[in-house]
């Protein structure tokens, strides 16, 4: 979507944000030690809380409760931290949080499972209204009048969401926008953004957590599920798992907007405020299936890697390295590795480096320097990137999931995966995007199938995100590594549906298949123009550039609209063993120009 900040602004919230995900992290292994108040069950006269149930349940030596069906209204985060090998049936169980405050962590727990469950929240973390009126410059400033039932505070939050009333698509986006009332009383508030706003539009003014950390949901731990899981709003990122051994599995998990707030007639727009669904440097990827995101306040699900690590100084087996910070950190056992394909070395020790001489060598990452002992000599010198392949979320699988995203639909960082039979709106359907400028491969994924998606379009796409080179429904960007960060990609049997803009972006690819897709009606509508410092031409269908060994067969390309120049374009420069052009993507149905 088109978005409009401050690049110091966006650096700002992005810092905002890797704290919080920190938090979150110290809440996952500490639960209830590490700042979650203790329980505080607000509902009926004798109603029995869910911790004494589960309570009852642990005491009595099962490894299984059934919560009593009803609505538990909390002002606290639900702490399952301590349930190995248990599982949780909450069918009919809706949780109502009365504080903007997470709702629910599971902690550290492992083999835990949790079914049936619902959240939502009152008051919801956003409000929401239709715009009155738009200044005569059509972008400085527009009015909205809340509707009924949705919260008038004192101080509206700022991230403001532009949505068409008829799709309930995203329009714009504006992070750190001068909100202020013109009239509290009777509901009217003015924004500073305005851009593509129509008198009509619906409108949210957004915001995270009161207390602690901004998520609805947490989860580390190894082997946990969450069945039939539903979550209608989040001051925040919906569903956060940070920094455990992963292999997590969501099975039918919901993050939808819920029902209209008491006193209102209209239905939030809104899911979580922030991000959808996230894994961030977790071990083993995780299982999505059969689940739906709508409207989450950002990227609807991402898996993310640990990032770079620094090499510092090496001495034979002995290397000093720099993580990111001290949540996204190596641990023993992981491996680390500069390229795919490259080297590797395995961390059979680690130790925190306090000398000086040392440390300031690592710069802003002087705190996060680690002496660590490999299992050879290291393969890499100081001065050289490398990455853990080990807290990457590899070994995923994203399947039979449906998804409408008010950004990306699924930014990827992680290696050896499937993402298979989705259906899937966004900004970009898929990104598979480092995010970051490194000569090495950390965030690069690589061993990816993607086959019989479908990918129909946003109101936005095609344009990419800010001033990036993420252009397309899917895309692919290395940010220029020495190697092609992204080897080994199938892309088959998806279609493309009305996608505005570019709809395939091959970028930095090694040994690529493209092979029976269908490129439907592309190129029919328009979009909201934004550039991409990559200069990617918007008006083909597929775009091939800094890639070696792309096979094209069988794709065809039905009715290309008059926004579309060219089926392919190919920067010939930049790549080398593109084969299958121009009978690998055929054109028909088109009427002459």
């Amino acid at each position: 979507m088109k978005r409009t900040f401050r690049r110091g602004n966006h650096a700002a919230t992005h810092r905002k944000r890797v704290l919080m995900v920190g938090t979150a992290s110290a809440l996952l292994f500490a639960g209830a030690a590490a700042g979650v108040a203790p329980a505080i069950t607000e509902g009926e006269s004798g109603q029995e809380s869910i911790e004494a149930q589960i309570e009852r349940a642990v005491a009595a030596g099962t490894r299984e409760v059934t919560i009593t069906p009803g609505v538990y209204r909390r002002s606290s985060t639900l702490d399952l931290g301590k349930l190995d090998d248990f599982t949780v049936n909450a069918s009919g169980v809706t949780i109502i949080q009365t504080r903007l405050v997470q709702a629910l962590a599971t902690g550290n727990a492992s083999d835990l499972t949790v079914k049936g469950l619902t959240i939502d929240y009152d008051p919801l973390p956003f409000t929401q209204g239709r715009v009155t009126a738009v200044a005569p410059d059509g972008k400085s400033w527009m009015d909205v009048q809340i509707s009924r039932g949705y919260s008038r505070r004192d101080v509206l939050p700022d991230r403001v969401t532009v949505f068409d009333p008829e799709s309930r698509l995203p329009k714009s986006q504006t992070l750190g926008a001068r909100v202020s009332w013109q009239n509290q009383a009777d509901g009217i508030a003015r924004s500073s953004s305005a851009h593509a706003a129509r008198v009509g539009d619906i409108v949210t003014f957004a915001g995270g957590a009161e207390a602690g950390a901004s998520f609805g949901i947490t989860a580390g731990g190894t082997n946990t599920v969450f069945r039939d899981v539903k979550l209608h709003a989040a001051p925040g990122m919906g569903f956060m798992s940070s920094g455990g051994e992963g292999n997590m599995r969501l099975d039918g998990f919901q993050l939808v907007p819920g029902p209209p707030p008491p006193g209102g007639t209209e239905k939030p727009i809104l899911s979580s405020t922030w991000d959808g669904i996230q894994f961030q440097s977790v071990k083993k990827g995780p299982t999505v299936e059969n689940s739906t995101v709508v409207n989450a306040g950002d990227d609807s699900m991402s898996i993310q890697g640990i990032g770079t690590v620094n090499v510092v100084k090496t001495d034979g087996t002995t290397a000093w390295v720099a993580f990111a910070d001290r949540y996204r950190m190596g641990k023993k056992g992981d491996r680390l590795q500069r390229f795919a394909g490259g080297p590797t070395a395995t961390i059979t020790s680690l130790a925190r480096e306090t000398d000086t001489a040392v440390t300031r060598l690592a710069g802003k990452r002087a705190d996060y320097t680690y002496k660590v002992t490999l299992d050879r000599t290291s393969p890499w010198k100081a001065g050289e990137v490398v990455t853990d392949i080990d807290r990457m979320g590899n070994d995923f699988v994203f399947r039979n999931n449906r998804v409408d995203s008010s950004g990306r639909g699924f930014l990827l960082k992680a290696r050896n995966g499937s993402i298979e039979n989705n259906r899937i709106r966004g900004a970009n359907a898929i990104s598979v995007s480092t995010e970051l400028a490194s000569n090495s491969h950390a965030n690069a994924g690589g061993k990816l199938v993607i086959k019989g998606n479908t990918f129909t379009s946003a109101l936005w796409s095609g344009g990419g995100l800010w001033n990036s080179c993420q252009v397309g429904a899917v895309t692919f960007e290395g940010e220029g590594a020495s190697e092609r960060p992204f080897p080994d990609v199938t892309i088959e049997e998806n279609v493309f549906q009305d996608i505005r803009g570019l709809n395939l972006n091959i970028s930095e690819l090694r040994n690529g298949t493209v092979r029976n897709n269908s490129f439907r009606s592309p190129q029919t509508a328009g979009y909201s123009a934004t550039t991409n410092r990559c200069g990617i031409p918007k008006t083909s269908v597929v775009h091939v550039r800094e890639s070696d060994g792309v096979a094209f067969t069988g794709n065809t390309v039905d009715r290309i609209g008059p926004l579309g120049k060219q089926a392919v374009t190919v920067d010939e420069k930049s790549v080398s063993g593109v084969t299958g052009l121009p009978q690998g993507v055929r054109v028909g149905n088109t009427p002459p120009r």
